[in-house]
């Protein structure tokens, strides 16, 4: 028999606990000291530690089989320096308020992954000289850039599949490195920008219609080996355009 209070074992004929000083319950079963007995006694006699392991068994728990996440409505909210959409398990970033010359995209905001930039996020922005983009972002969106008068420099992700219509649009832009991911360049994505030199990937199939269209600074670029379209005008205004290194055997 064991005390319903302190769960230690006491004679059956007992009418006061002798550990605890509790009048025993006649009630009380008579039962060994199962595996919920000790568990209880435990909790009871070490509350801050037995805490601490439910906490880690949870903690394990996650790690192994994930977490169901229910499904929401995606909504917006701001920071100081971003309107961005909340979509339960990730962040796209909507627009940006901030002022700042060189810009690094956040890859999480609280502790979740931004994964997009959404079209127009920093159109026509005049203060931004350069942009750094986490790997987390896999989507940029359509004139994302559009028009940043003083935008000279961006670091792509790695993630990247596709630059989209516009993105860098009439962006002064100088330096670009083209991810070895991407796949799809989109019509105007560089169009009237100040790029002077680039190597398209081999991962990129399609090259869109006037993709350099009035690069006036554009001397020197490599194309991959396969291209399946090659839109027209491509080079259209490229007045300076001295060197395009069109690969052997170039499909």
């Amino acid at each position: 028999m064991f005390c319903s209070n302190c769960f230690k074992n006491i004679d059956e004929k007992a009418e006061i606990c002798e550990h605890c000083g509790a009048k025993v319950d006649k009630t009380t079963y008579k039962v060994p000291d199962s595996i919920v007995v000790r568990v209880c006694k435990f909790y009871k006699n070490n509350t801050k530690k037995a805490v601490g392991i439910t906490l880690v068994v949870l903690l394990v728990l996650f790690v192994l089989f994930g977490i169901v996440v229910p499904s929401v409505k995606p909504y917006s909210l701001k920071n100081s320096k971003y309107e961005y959409e909340y979509c339960g398990t990730h962040i796209k970033l909507e627009s940006y308020q901030g002022a700042e010359a060189v810009v690094k995209v956040p890859a999480f905001i609280g502790w979740l992954p931004v994964t997009e930039i959404k079209e127009n996020c920093f159109y026509r922005d005049e203060t931004i000289q350069e942009v750094m983009i986490p790997d987390t972002v896999k989507k940029i969106g359509k004139n994302a850039f559009y028009r940043c008068t003083n935008l000279q420099k961006v670091k792509l992700p790695s993630s990247l599949r596709v630059i989209q219509m516009g993105t860098f649009e009439y962006s002064p832009l100088t330096e670009l490195e083209i991810p070895a991911r991407v796949e799809e360049i989109e019509i105007f994505a560089f169009r009237g920008t100040g790029i002077k030199s680039i190597t398209i990937p081999e991962s990129v199939k399609v090259i869109g219609t006037e993709l350099f269209y009035s690069c006036y600074n554009l001397k020197y670029v490599t194309l991959p080996k396969e291209v399946n379209y090659f839109g027209n005008s491509v080079f259209t205004d490229c007045t300076e355009l001295t060197s395009c290194i069109v690969p052997e055997g170039c499909t």
